[in-house]
């Protein structure tokens, strides 16, 4: 670089500054000029007290001579200042040197361009460097601001002020590009992380931004300032775990139905934690004769699994009961969770549990829910069936085992014919299989209420939609609140549904007019339509023969020209009630095809009361609890809403405040007495509310540290190290493909209710289109 022509007021020599925060000898504030001796009377008017003056100067006019009649405020408001001066001119600043006094005050202060002073040789080019060296910005410029102290008037002065720069300007827009001109307000921040809690990605919240101030070149920051945002509010030196237990309590505060728990090991560390809110105990009391549940990863950045616990509403849509966040999967993990979930649920133990088998949950299980009849998810079992056994013939042989409409002693028979066409009767995966058929094979469990659930596709639907706005280097506060902000969108998914419901009628489609009628009366919309198949396979079913006893009439009936598979329906006229012997209406509750074709029969035209059950009805959730302070708490979206809205104004009221110098003044001054106004609101709020120890509460949680780092089953990876060589295929053994694009496979990928999953089923996994309820095979 060639040599720089240095002004003589460039120089620091003499100086008694030794740089940044650094005290020197002597106490200058003896040596400070006062207001007298450094300004004339005729200058006294210079003075910049905030922004608002800014209005008042011509900038273009400026020059060192005028430069230094300004008297400041503050530093704060010097830097504003010369900060404007050098975006108009085309450059930016920074701050330099201070000057402190014996009692540690800063009485001076320097502020100079952004391309003072050269690069580190240390930070220059080197050649073993990976990636490329950022461009040097700095060439020596030895443009300064000098400001200092006056002890009696409290005002800043300008000492020294150097205009000559070694470099080019740069024009309006690319000045406005210059970190120091670049800057978030705090509005902008609340806006960006409400957005961001509602899974909007940083790409189209910056594009927001710039659409709602006019264009990309009218915004005061760029997407790097986003990102830069984000990172110092990950790096706030707050306890996490700390965090997210005065979060749940603050939720506890204005939720009187929440419930939450955690557990800390012995160094202090958040062990687990259980949460669940007024809403999710009160879905519970109607929906929870059936819950699944199941392990989701990389979720947080501590590699906590997360266990959400789910059911289905009314609606057939998945609804959360509660949440968990472990930090290892044993047994007396799940142990800790089940008794947890009891209590929030006031001791209601469900009829049924759907899990994917996994050793810790199932023993858990059997410990704290003893009475529930615990199901495997069909998915994950072929999948295991897959991986254990490795014969595509025997999978599809397991699988019309454990889905076929068999009676047991020929479910018994087909197990059998199985097990010795592929020689695996010594095999032990098949015999444990076997011993633990009565949670698998749909024979068994017949009569069983399930609620349609037979994998658990719905807690992985879920996990799915998580995984698309949690990352894994996520905080557990993070977690928290966007998960709360999800299951926010999923219960409003239910009242759409709601509404669905009871807006219009059903077009009618099926022979049987009057019970369709009924069942839409009576049924949501989306039950009916799942029911109204059955409604047209019942009304072609035929009586064959009556039979009476002591308590009821038994009715045998045939599909039509298919006399030889008989079903037999037990009717008590007087009860008026029916029991079927495929037993589908304990299944899923809803009455199966064969009792409609006996209403059918005996001219019956409306569902029996002890046919309907109340948790498919459109008044399934009126025997709730109308409790108004566990409403959904959508306070952070209200805000962000009146914030839109305030801007929308502002941005009319500005463009007309701006015409003429009387408008611009009236404007200041109203805005500038309400933000006083506002201001003085606030600190009495902030005032009483230390008065009355509202923080006293949090104390509580000082202890607790973060949970440690784990490695849980799911993070992918080797337990152990890294894997050397690349994975294989399961069928063929070689490298480079998997099983499903294996030349070998010929199969089509069918799903567990029996259809391809390429059709009818939903993008999230929650179950086919029909419901799962709809696709049971009739053998």
């Amino acid at each position: 670089m060639e040599d720089l022509e240095i002004p003589n007021w460039c120089s620091d020599e003499g100086s008694s500054s030794n740089g940044e925060g650094k005290n020197v000898a002597g106490d200058l504030s003896s040596t400070t000029p006062t207001l007298s001796e450094s300004i004339g009377e005729e200058e006294a008017g210079y003075a910049f007290n905030s922004m608002d003056d800014a209005a008042n100067i011509v900038w273009d006019s400026i020059n060192e001579t005028n430069f230094k009649k300004y008297h400041f405020l503050n530093r704060q408001v010097v830097f504003e200042f010369y900060n404007l001066y050098a975006r108009i001119k085309g450059f930016s600043i920074r701050k330099s040197k201070v000057v402190r006094n014996k009692h540690g005050e800063i009485v001076r202060q320097d502020l100079v361009c952004h391309k003072e002073g050269f690069r580190e040789e240390k930070n220059r080019m080197r050649a073993n460097r990976k990636w490329e060296t950022k461009v040097e910005t700095r060439c020596g410029c030895c443009a300064k601001l000098r400001v200092r102290l006056d002890v009696e008037s409290g005002r800043w002065h300008v000492v020294l002020f150097g205009d000559d720069h070694n470099h080019a300007m740069l024009e309006g827009k690319q000045s406005s590009m210059l970190p120091a001109h670049r800057h978030m307000k705090d509005g902008d921040i609340v806006g960006m992380n409400s957005m961001r809690k509602a899974g909007i990605s940083t790409t189209e919240i910056y594009n927001l931004f710039a659409d709602q101030s006019g264009g990309f070149d009218k915004n005061n920051f760029q997407k790097v300032d986003m990102l830069n945002q984000m990172t110092k509010q990950k790096q706030k030196k707050q306890c996490d775990a700390k965090a997210v237990l005065v979060y749940l309590k603050g939720l506890a505060s204005g939720d009187p139905g929440m419930y939450w728990s955690h557990l800390v090991d012995e160094q202090g560390n958040l062990k687990q934690l259980f949460w669940a809110d007024g809403i999710s105990r009160m879905d519970f009391q109607v929906f929870g004769e059936v819950l699944a549940f199941d392990a989701t990863y990389r979720k947080n950045k501590y590699g906590c699994p997360i266990v959400v616990l789910v059911g289905v509403n009314h609606h057939c849509q998945t609804i959360v009961f509660g949440t968990t966040v472990l930090t290892y999967e044993k047994e007396e993990s799940y142990v800790w969770l089940l008794e947890q979930f009891l209590a929030a649920m006031k001791g209601k133990v469900p009829s049924a549990v759907i899990t994917d088998g996994d050793p810790a949950m199932r023993n858990a299980i059997s410990r704290i829910l003893p009475k529930a009849h615990h199901r495997l998810c069909a998915w994950h079992l072929l999948q295991n069936a897959q991986r254990n056994i490795g014969d595509p013939n025997f999978v599809k042989g397991f699988k019309r085992c454990m889905l076929g409409n068999y009676t047991v002693a020929h479910f018994n028979k087909k197990w059998l014919e199985l097990v010795t066409e592929h020689n695996l009767e010594d095999n032990a995966w098949v015999q444990s299989m076997y011993e633990k058929r009565h949670m698998w094979a749909t024979e068994l469990m017949r009569g069983k209420f399930f609620a349609g659930f037979r994998t658990t596709s719905r807690c992985e639907g879920m996990h799915s939609q998580i995984g698309r706005i949690v990352r894994s280097r996520s905080s557990l506060l993070e977690f928290v609140q966007y998960f709360e902000r999800f299951v926010d969108y999923m219960r409003w998914r239910e009242v759409d549904a709601d509404y669905k419901s009871v807006v219009g009628d059903a077009v009618l489609q099926t022979n049987v007019r009057a019970l369709e009628i009924c069942a839409a009366n009576v049924y949501t919309r989306s039950v009916f339509l799942n029911f109204r198949p059955w409604l047209s396979r019942g009304s072609v079913m035929k009586v064959a023969s009556i039979k009476e006893t002591s308590s009821c009439i038994i009715y045998s009936l045939y599909k039509y020209c298919k006399p030889t598979k008989l079903w037999h329906v037990a009717h008590d006229d007087h009860l008026s009630t029916f029991r079927c012997s495929c037993q589908r209406m304990e299944t899923f509750g809803v009455p199966c095809d064969h009792i409609i074709g006996l209403l059918v029969h005996l001219d019956i035209d409306v569902i029996p009361e002890s046919l309907i059950l109340q948790r498919w009805c459109k008044a399934a959730k009126e025997g709730m609890k109308d409790n108004s302070e566990s409403a959904f708490k959508f306070w952070e979206s209200t805000m962000l809403a009146r914030l839109g809205s305030l801007v929308m104004r502002s941005r009319e009221m500005f463009n007309l405040g701006c015409e003429s110098m009387e408008d611009y003044l009236d404007t200041v001054d109203v805005m500038a007495k309400h933000v006083t106004k506002l201001k003085e609101k606030k600190v009495a709020a902030v005032s009483n509310a230390c008065a009355s120890n509202v923080d006293t509460g949090n104390k509580e949680f000082d202890n607790i540290k973060n949970p440690t780092a784990v490695r849980s089953k799911g993070c992918g990876g080797s337990q152990t190290g890294n894997k050397t060589g690349k994975r294989k295929c399961s069928i063929c053994k070689n490298e480079g493909h998997n099983k499903i694009t294996c030349p070998q496979n010929k199969r089509v990928k069918v799903a567990a209710c029996g259809e391809p999953s390429n059709v009818g089923h939903d993008d999230d996994g929650a179950g086919c289109r029909l419901g799962e309820w709809m696709c049971l095979n009739e053998g």
